[in-house]
């Protein structure tokens, strides 16, 4: 991941971008990315990130559409 800050309007804006893996990983399920992103995003600034983190729940047959 990598963490780009650009000033838009003499104002920094903080941009969260995930690799081609990740987006991959993550595309079914963007919520858990985005909280991925946001402890990254929190590491990066220097604050203080709790581990273990809950970002989700994987669930099995997440990424396959169900057919009935």
């Amino acid at each position: 991941m990598t963490v780009k800050t650009t000033p838009i309007a003499d104002y920094p804006i903080q941009v969260t971008q995930g690799d081609d893996s990740f987006l991959n990983v993550f595309k079914f399920n963007p919520i858990v990315a985005l909280k991925i992103s946001k402890l990254v995003a929190k590491f990066h600034n220097h604050q203080a990130v709790e581990l273990p983190a809950n970002v989700g729940v994987w669930q099995e047959g997440f990424l396959e559409p169900q057919v009935s």
